[in-house]
């Protein structure tokens, strides 16, 4: 159990551990699927992307982020800079819920 803390506590492998807990629970396969049918819907002009970002209200071309993958037409428009602070503050949350999994599973 301590080893994994150890492992859990230095970042570069917990980034390891964050990839590869993502991959057993679908993550990627889902982050894929949603983008892709959105990426589609702004082709065929179903979805329109706004000409703001809806935190700061900055003109661009906004990003689409997705909170949840699984509801793919649920999508925030952000800038730049406010789609990398959302994705900053559910890193620290997501890392947390991997960091709880691997200690579940070393406990066994």
């Amino acid at each position: 159990m301590v080893q994994i803390e150890e492992k859990i506590a230095s970042d570069s492998l917990s980034h390891f551990f964050l990839n590869e807990a993502r991959q057993n629970m679908g993550y990627y396969k889902n982050k894929n699927r949603a983008s892709g049918l959105v990426d589609r819907s702004i082709k065929d002009q179903k979805l329109i992307r706004p000409g703001c970002c809806e935190d700061c209200g900055d003109e661009c071309k906004p990003h689409g982020h997705h909170p949840d993958y699984s509801k793919p037409f649920e999508v925030e428009w952000l800038c730049v800079k406010c789609h990398m602070k959302a994705h900053k503050k559910g890193w620290k949350i997501e890392k947390k819920r991997v960091r709880d999994l691997l200690r579940t599973r070393a406990a066994m």
